[in-house]
Order: structure tokens, then C-alpha cells, then sequence
């Protein structure tokens, strides 16, 4: 084997320790030396006026493999997956709001970068408001968050419209729960954002980045909420009491995609997590 084969096999096994979540060798966990402890900002949105139930499906993992590594939890390493059924939600569609969708557009402007995603599906409150969640960067500090957005396409006047909601965070986000549900303090429109093109696509993000207030529009009805919680990303989520490891739940996604669509990564946009959390109404 060649030097130059011996680099690109470094770099594969890197590559793929990497993503895998998994160091290569349990036995080097040191539990006199845990991992370094990360804190990750967790936002939830909430839609006040919008309705979504699931129904409990059980789902068999006795044909799905085990997941087989280890993971950096600060506990130890992983407990064997015994499990041979899973029970999960599945969404019922066509309950409550015809145009809701599986996920919403999700924004964060920290002090030194903008970025936007999405935020998909958790669950629902108590009275079957929908709720989606969306993680931020690990290790990132509370104090680098300067404000987040949900995006949501609306109809008015026959046409379809994007709303884009703008939040300041917490001064201080608890730890192990969540805050209580926050307004938006600001609402932008398709004409909102036409006029201030010439500043930027985002002119919002670029004036908090740069150091500048935010001009603040005023909010309509039905608005959507978000509310934030800081846990940690190396050991099972208090906030969410989750009954599974992630490596857990990506198992049961596998048992899911072979028996529901018969493809063995089909994405499974109508099913979630079976969570033992209860979330108040927004």
C-alpha cells in the first residue's frame, strides 16, 4: 500500500467517523475524562390557529439491524438496542389545515454569520396546535444569537404570500425547559421586502449583522410563536425526556422507509417521534 493509499484511507475512516457520530474504538471512552460539554439553543414554533393530530403506529425492527458504535454520551458508552417494536406517530393529514405542511422556513442571525433552514414537524400542544423545532449550533453561546425568523406562505387576496416573522431570544434561555411562548415583534411582506431590496435580499439580517436596529413592522393575526430552551448534545435531552438515543431513532426511520414506502431511505415526512413530553398551548 502506497503512502498516497494510506492518506485517502485516513481520510475516509475520518470521514466517515465523522459522520456516524461515532468515535472508532469504545474502549477509549474515559469516564475520569468525559467529553467536553457542548450546549446547543433549541427554538420550538408553535401555530396558534392551525390543527394537527397523529395516531400511534407500531412499528417491527425485528428485520432492521441494531445500530452498532458508540456514542460521546457523557454518561458512557450506548446501551445495546434491544428493542424489537418501536411505537411512533404517524401524522393524519388533512386534519385542521389543509396547507400545512410538515415543515416551516426558519432563520437565525447570530454576531458574525445568517443563516436559514427549516424547521420540521415535532408534535402538538395540548389542544393539537402544531409545533415544529429546530436545533442550533452546538456549542454556540446564548449571547450570539441576536434573532430568529419563521417563514410561512400565506393566501391573501387570492394570492399566495410570504410572511416572514422576526423574535428576539431570551435574555436569559433556561436550561432544561423551555421558556413560555414568545410573540413576534416584527411581521415583513412581499411589499416590506420589495422596498428594501436595494440594501439586501434580507435587509433585516443585514442591518443586525452591521451593527444596526431592527425596523420593526407591525404584526398581524395569527402569528405564529416560538419559544427556546438551551439542553445539552451529549446525553439523552432532558427538555424532551426522549425514551431513545438518536442512534435509536434512526433505526426505527430505516424499519419505517422499508415497510411503509419499500425503499430503504424513503424520507418519512408523516411520521415522528412518540415523545413523552407534553407541550403547553401557544
Amino acid at each position: 500500500m502506497t503512502k498516497m493509499d494510506l492518506v485517502l484511507l485516513s481520510m475516509v475512516v475520518t470521514f466517515a467517523t465523522l459522520l456516524s457520530g461515532c468515535a472508532p474504538n469504545p474502549a477509549k471512552w474515559d469516564p475520569a475524562h468525559p467529553p467536553k460539554h457542548q450546549e446547543t439553543v433549541v427554538a420550538q414554533i408553535c401555530l396558534p390557529n392551525d390543527v394537527v393530530t397523529f395516531k400511534d403506529v407500531v412499528v417491527d425492527l425485528r428485520q432492521e439491524p441494531p445500530f452498532i458504535g458508540y456514542h460521546n454520551y457523557v454518561d458512557g458508552p450506548l446501551p445495546p438496542d434491544n428493542r424489537t417494536m418501536d411505537t411512533v406517530q404517524q401524522w393524519m393529514q388533512g386534519a385542521g389545515s389543509n396547507a400545512l405542511s410538515n415543515f416551516v422556513g426558519h432563520g437565525e442571525v447570530m454576531k458574525m454569520s445568517w443563516g436559514s433552514g427549516v424547521a420540521y414537524l415535532l408534535g402538538n400542544t395540548i389542544t393539537n396546535q402544531p409545533v415544529f423545532e429546530e436545533r442550533g449550533r452546538g456549542g454556540a453561546d446564548q449571547q450570539q444569537y441576536l434573532a430568529e425568523s419563521v417563514t410561512q406562505i400565506v393566501e391573501k387576496d387570492g394570492q399566495k404570500e410570504r410572511l416572514e416573522y422576526w423574535f428576539t431570544l431570551p435574555q436569559k434561555i433556561p436550561r432544561g425547559m423551555f421558556s413560555a411562548w414568545q410573540e413576534p415583534i416584527s411581521e415583513e411582506d412581499d411589499q416590506t421586502r420589495a422596498q428594501e431590496q436595494s440594501l439586501h435580499h434580507n435587509a433585516t439580517a443585514w442591518r443586525l449583522l452591521h451593527g444596526e436596529e431592527m425596523i420593526v413592522y407591525p404584526v398581524g393575526h395569527n402569528a405564529p410563536k416560538m419559544r427556546f430552551a438551551i439542553v445539552s448534545d451529549l446525553h439523552p435531552d432532558p427538555v424532551h425526556a426522549h425514551d431513545e438515543s438518536f442512534e435509536y431513532w434512526q433505526r426505527t426511520i430505516r424499519a419505517i422507509s422499508k415497510q411503509v414506502y419499500g425503499l430503504p431511505n424513503h424520507p418519512i415526512t408523516n411520521f415522528v417521534e412518540k415523545r413523552s413530553m407534553v407541550i403547553p398551548s401557544c
